[in-house]
């Protein structure tokens, strides 16, 4: 069964820009039963979305426009290392960490 989790939030939006730009090059008799055309009476679809929808659409543009490694950190940390300044956690300390989670 496929990991929904792994499925980007912007896949299914970029494959409805592809089926839509594919339905907009192709003949004019496919065309004509666009929205807004008079062949559906010149409805259209409409969507508008909670405060807390947008509210979590913005959280994720800016978590996905955060860059994926912090460098004032690595920097700290490699100037620690290099001047023999960085402490190295004991092996039993690691393991803790990983078996927490950490």
């Amino acid at each position: 069964m496929p990991d929904i989790n792994r499925v980007a939030p912007d896949s299914a939006g970029a494959y409805q820009r592809a089926q839509r730009s594919r339905h907009d090059a192709s003949t004019p008799a496919a065309r004509a039963g666009a929205p807004g055309s008079p062949e559906t009476g010149g409805r259209t679809d409409s969507v508008s979305l909670s405060t807390g929808a947008q509210g979590l659409q913005q959280a994720l543009a800016a978590a996905m426009a955060a860059p994926d490694v912090r460098e004032d950190v690595v920097a700290s940390l490699q100037e620690q290392v290099e001047s023999d300044a960085y402490q190295f956690p004991s092996d039993e300390a690691l393991a803790e960490a990983l078996l927490r989670g950490a």
